[in-house]
């Protein structure tokens, strides 16, 4: 009983992980789910100290993690480095290893690694179920909400996903769906990564839920929902991705049954009506005035003429985004070795973008203009640019070996499993595979809260996994000797 309410106490913070909007102002603008995170590892470090270090020590010596580790001492390291090298003042280098280095890049990793190894799968299989459902319901009724102009929605939409105002002073009531999330195409890219487990939920065999009411809407609702939610985004990407992952997903189902001629037969010519209908479809929807539609029909254009700067007329929001990941992949060449320091790109990315080798949008002046006040810019990151500028070469390397073997492992060893578990840890490295495919776009070093969550489950998965092979291994090798 103890163990089983210590669970339950320890797994409270990572119920937050749902509510990534929603910030609490104690001088500087800190996510809910951080501060929790924060009090609840310390209380492990006091009450649980020698707990803690054994499942780290088991952690890095069975599982990837260790990667993880050499990123985290080489961001120590180059840090330390450009301190001494005077090319980071004292109080920025305190900032990026008390602000940003311990709370989110270890504590954010490390704290879910050491809770989860009081839970069973089954149990967070539900958790990821449940929690998702809750989201696209009120990303559906705000949704709503703001449509009718319903003042109290609004309120509440703005209450749970408060980080926009709390920054601006305004709330976001455009006609678009963002539920618990800071931006609607955030939003969109978020359900995008996790499309997998919707589907796989969707199709299971396995009762998720103990109430049979409860599992059958939550397993037949999940998916179709998670397409209305992305649809009602407007996200020109978001809808680009979902089709994109729909065709990965399906083709890995279909994939076995080509194999009979007949099957392949349908699918070529159902495939041939796709390829014209989708083009056909989009056009059609962007001439109704479907900003969307339009902006998806741009990009086509775009990448079928080669011309990336025709996007600076045709769609500036995703012009933009180009412009801060080339500046910053920029930023990554003038300093290869060392980067320039973890949460340092801001303050270096102004004198970037005065000579921009792209033009620079509206959107991008206005940043670059309010730099010259706040002497850092905000820019569009993404993970890939942020680590090669921030973290050097080196850096990067580490960090995506920890995904990369991650996934692998878990592809080599998931023959191990059987039941809902083998179905889970199929659903992980799917996921797995998308966190490390589409980390070109959308979201910086630090907003890397829930990627956290999913590696860490993946490597909780790989240790238990070879406990149980060691331990077969060894009963069978010791049987009648004891």
């Amino acid at each position: 009983m103890l163990k089983l309410n210590l669970s339950k106490f320890l797994f409270f913070p990572l119920l937050f992980l749902f509510l990534p909007a929603f910030y609490i102002p104690i001088g500087y603008n800190t996510p809910l789910y951080l501060i929790l995170i924060l009090m609840f590892s310390l209380f492990v470090i006091i009450f649980r100290p020698i707990s803690l270090i054994s499942r780290l020590r088991l952690l890095y010596y069975k599982t990837p993690f260790k990667y993880y580790v050499y990123f985290i001492i080489w961001v120590f390291l180059s840090l330390s480095c450009l301190l001494l090298l005077n090319k980071i003042s004292f109080l920025k280098y305190l900032i990026s290893v008390f602000i940003v280095l311990i709370p989110y890049l270890i504590l954010y990793c490390i704290y879910p690694m050491y809770v989860l190894k009081y839970i069973e799968f089954k149990s967070i299989y539900k958790f990821l179920a449940v929690g998702f459902f809750l989201v696209f319901i009120w990303g559906i009724i705000t949704f709503i909400g703001i449509l009718f102009d319903v003042g109290f929605l609004k309120i509440l939409l703005t209450f749970f996903s408060n980080r926009q105002f709390l920054v601006t002073g305004n709330g976001m009531y455009d006609l678009r769906a963002r539920s618990t999330f800071f931006e609607p195409g955030f939003y969109a890219y978020f359900i995008n990564l996790n499309l997998p487990l919707f589907y796989n939920i969707h199709k299971s065999k396995y009762q998720i839920l103990k109430n049979k009411y409860c599992n059958f809407i939550i397993k037949h609702s999940l998916y179709p929902l998670a397409i209305i939610n992305i649809i009602l985004s407007f996200s020109a990407m978001g809808y680009a991705f979902m089709f994109i992952i729909l065709v990965y997903i399906y083709f890995k189902e279909l994939l076995p049954k080509l194999k009979k001629t007949k099957f392949l037969i349908r699918f070529c010519i159902l495939s041939f009506v796709i390829i014209g209908a989708v083009p056909f479809y989009i056009h059609t929807y962007s001439q109704n005035n479907n900003v969307a539609f339009k902006r998806v029909q741009n990009a086509l254009y775009v990448l079928y003429s080669g011309n990336i700067i025709a996007l600076y007329e045709t769609d500036a929001s995703l012009f933009t985004r180009i412009v801060s990941y080339t500046n910053e992949f920029i930023l990554f060449q003038h300093n290869p070795i060392l980067g320039v320091g973890l949460e340092q790109a801001k303050y270096k990315m102004p004198d970037l973008f005065e000579v921009s080798p792209l033009p620079l949008t509206f959107e991008n002046r206005h940043f670059l203009y309010q730099s010259y006040l706040t002497k850092k810019l905000v820019f569009n990151r993404n993970l890939l640019c942020d680590s090669l500028a921030e973290t050097g070469l080196l850096g990067c390397i580490f960090l995506y070996l920890f995904m990369i073997k991650t996934w692998l492992i878990n592809k080599k060893l998931e023959k191990y499993d059987f039941g809902i578990d083998k179905e889970f840890t199929k659903i992980l490295n799917d996921i797995l595979f998308l966190l490390i495919v589409f980390s070109f776009y959308e979201i910086g070093i630090i907003g890397l809260s829930y990627h956290f969550f999913i590696l860490a489950i993946s490597n909780e998965i790989i240790l238990r996994r070879k406990m149980r092979i060691c331990n077969k291994y060894y009963h069978i090798n010791t049987k009648g000797r004891l």
